[in-house]
């Protein structure tokens, strides 16, 4: 993070935040439903972390404390991956509870989802550029992955709401 500290999963079950100039003192260790091999992704000022869960859960902590900040849940499997736009306003993830994993931001001020991506093969690993122009995916297809991009653009994104009973649905709002 912007602190110099290093934050990664260990186990299965925990988070971790050492010093970067001396590894061997643990700043904070959280039980958490993290794995090695997750991303985690830290906000655009390092004082938030993201991360995607075996536990079928995308949840933001404080970078600081490790305290659990934000869950969103009901989600049919497991979140490998999750990210920050550069601005920080919104969270992207992977979700497939509508089916097929595609792409959802959370706008964090709103408290609102929008659909990012509708594509057949799966969406996963969102990313996007730090001049926050440029949304880069690994997509799924017939002949394994392949890496697209697209605009990044709010704008574009579709509202959808969101409930564990019924995954995500399309929005006026």
């Amino acid at each position: 993070n912007l602190d110099g500290n290093l934050c990664y999963a260990s186990g299965n079950t925990q988070l971790v935040c050492v010093s970067h100039d001396k590894p061997d003192e643990l700043l904070w260790s959280r039980k958490a439903p993290v794995a090695a091999g997750y991303n985690l992704a830290f906000s655009p000022d390092g004082k938030r972390i993201v991360t995607g869960s075996w536990d079928k859960t995308v949840r933001v902590w404080d970078a600081a404390t490790g305290k659990e900040f934000l869950k969103l849940q009901g989600h049919e499997n497991q979140i490998s991956s999750a990210a920050f736009s550069p601005d920080g306003r919104y969270l992207l993830y992977e979700s497939d509870a509508d089916g097929i994993s595609n792409l959802y931001a959370f706008e964090l001020a709103t408290q609102r989802f929008a659909r990012v991506t509708r594509v057949v093969g799966g969406a996963f690993q969102p990313e996007v550029s730090p001049d926050g122009q440029t949304l880069l995916f690994r997509s799924a297809s017939g002949r394994g992955f392949d890496l697209q991009q697209m605009p990044f653009d709010p704008g574009q994104f579709l509202p959808v709401c969101y409930t564990p009973e019924q995954g995500y649905r399309e929005t006026n709002d």
